[in-house]
């Protein structure tokens, strides 16, 4: 039902998207102004030439980004353009740039352009630019309005992200019935401040000594939080011989990987490890979640060193939900204790798992 009445809205909204006419004056001041000057278009926009009062859309530029939003009478407000904003540098009364979309935004949201890009045009202290809908385009005009105050996000380029960086790694061999196991671990930070990453990936590959391949795996994560580090520690590819090397490659995210941070969900304050004590045989603790929303499972990494504190390897448990301000114990099972990689300099991790 949602989805139908989003739909409706955007249909009204073409219908009364623009009039023929419009505000044709000019207001006075730094954009309306005969003499020339570098224009400062930051601020609050509201359109001018829709048919409705209620019905329209308004824009918000901050901080090298524009954002435009359909509002409806009821006083919602839906994404249409997330993307960059290029500030003029001469003195002039008119200006153009093309704004490069921001998909990690526009890409979820249902009434958004799907244009890479836009071209903005300010003239007489009016902005215009072209939308279409339902198989029609128009040109909308906005004016300053000090009513739009919106919060934008900062838009970022793909092209301008920094790549994803392996942190360290290590690996050990455990042998088994005529065949050879690999236990791994790994450390991937995201060093974006403005963009999450969904799906992060590693590529192990196992060599002889003659660089020949033995086995591979790829190991994938649910996603990294801007400035965030993905922890991972499994038993990966199985081998007919021991390897001579074993190797890790960031396979660095496509385009659609690279999310706004509000696109994840349970996003908010990092889980704590509590009290993680090694038995005999089991690393026990408690996982402590202090956000105001439930996680509905945690992955609980531990990561082993040894006294130099070179990565040796790791295990991984799962806990159940951990409520909202909660806590909620783990155990992870050390069966594999006579393996040589399990030692008393380890660390604990704690994330959600989707």
């Amino acid at each position: 039902m949602k989805r139908l009445l989003t739909i409706a809205m955007a249909l009204a909204l073409t219908l009364t998207l623009a009039a023929c006419g419009g505000n044709s004056n000019a207001p006075s001041g730094k954009d309306g102004s005969s003499t020339p000057t570098v224009l400062d278009l930051t601020g609050g926009w509201k359109q001018t030439n829709s048919n409705s009062d209620t019905s329209y859309q308004v824009a918000m530029i901050a901080d090298g980004t524009i954002e435009i939003y359909w509002k409806s009478d009821d006083n919602t407000t839906s994404l249409y353009w997330a993307g960059t904003y290029v500030m003029p540098t001469s003195e002039t009364n008119e200006y153009a740039w093309d704004s490069v979309n921001d998909k990690s935004r526009t890409d979820s949201a249902l009434l958004a352009s799907g244009d890479d890009t836009k071209t903005f045009t300010h003239k007489d202290g009016i902005i215009s630019y072209s939308v279409s809908a339902m198989g029609t385009t128009t040109t909308v005009k906005l004016e300053r309005s000090d009513d739009v105050n919106i919060q934008v996000q900062k838009a970022v380029s793909t092209a301008d992200l920094l790549p994803l960086e392996l942190v360290d790694s290590g690996f050990a061999v455990k042998d088994g019935y005529d065949t050879y196991y690999i236990q791994y671990a790994v450390i991937v930070k995201n060093p974006n401040t403005e963009r999450a990453v969904e799906f992060p990936k590693v590529r192990l590959t196992a060599r002889d000594a003659n660089g020949a391949v033995l086995g591979t795996d790829d190991i994938v994560g649910s996603t990294i939080q801007p400035g965030g580090t993905w922890y991972s520690a499994f038993q990966g590819p199985s081998v007919d011989s021991e390897p001579a090397t074993v190797d890790f490659e960031i396979i660095q995210p496509d385009d659609g990987d690279w999310v706004s941070p509000d696109r994840i969900d349970n996003a908010g304050e990092p889980l704590s490890v509590e009290n993680p004590i090694k038995r005999e045989d089991k690393i026990v603790g408690e996982v402590s979640n202090p956000n105001n929303f439930d996680i509905s499972s945690v992955a609980v990494v531990v990561l082993f060193r040894d006294d130099s504190g070179k990565l040796l390897a790791g295990e991984t448990t799962y806990t159940d939900k951990v409520s909202a301000g909660g806590k909620i114990p783990f155990e992870l099972s050390l069966w594999g204790a006579d393996d040589g990689y399990i030692t008393d300099n380890f660390k604990v991790y704690a994330y959600p798992w989707y």
